[in-house]
């Protein structure tokens, strides 16, 4: 065989290469999924984070008290507006209650249900009571124990102090939210594990 011909590989070299990288990846795998699934719970965090600004703002343009609501456990939460009887004089439904979120049809147009991404829970957050919002609050009373307590957003740019804890399935990582009532900034924590969360 002359020295200049080219060399080939086999066909059995081949699979071997291709079983190698199998292995090597399925042991890899593993080690991935771990900062795979913290960035998604950063995302998250950053993604409540953008609802609660566009809701603050939502509020300043419209006029109107809007209501973030989670659910505990799951990954479901929703944004609405906060619309009173004064607002529905028209309305010829009797059914309406004070704070309902109606338009003269009947429909309801302002409510915005949406979930975190999937594998990510809720599973703490309390809003303050104030004065001012106490009305609306108890209208939202949590009808389950799973509920947490709506956070709002008023006109005037302020909200609810609150806190919301957001946590991957394993329960072995928890991003803590924060939003200051005065200001309506939000803020979100890095990583933390159960036993730096705050009390």
């Amino acid at each position: 065989m002359p020295r200049d011909a080219q060399r080939g590989m086999t066909l059995l070299e081949l699979l071997l290469v291709l079983a190698i990288i199998v292995v090597v990846g399925a042991l890899a795998a593993p080690m991935l999924r771990g900062p795979l699934e913290n960035q998604r719970l950063r995302k998250s965090a950053d993604l409540i984070r953008a609802e609660w600004n566009r809701a603050r703002v939502r509020a300043m343009k419209s006029g109107r008290i809007q209501v973030f609501r989670s659910i505990s456990e799951s990954g479901e939460y929703s944004l609405q507006a906060w619309v009173a009887d004064s607002d529905d004089l028209e309305s010829t439904n009797d059914s309406n209650r004070f704070g309902t979120p109606v338009s003269s049809s009947g429909s309801n147009p302002t409510l915005d249900t949406r979930s975190l991404p999937e594998g990510l829970v809720f599973v703490g957050g309390d809003a303050s009571i104030d004065r001012r919002g106490a009305e609306v609050q108890n209208s939202f009373a949590p009808t389950e124990s799973t509920q947490a307590r709506p956070v709002l957003f008023y006109p005037d740019g302020t909200t609810s102090t609150a806190r919301l804890v957001i946590s991957n399935e394993k329960r072995n990582y928890y991003v803590v939210l924060s939003l200051r009532g005065l200001t309506g900034i939000a803020q979100a924590s890095d990583l933390v594990t159960a036993r730096e969360l705050p009390p």
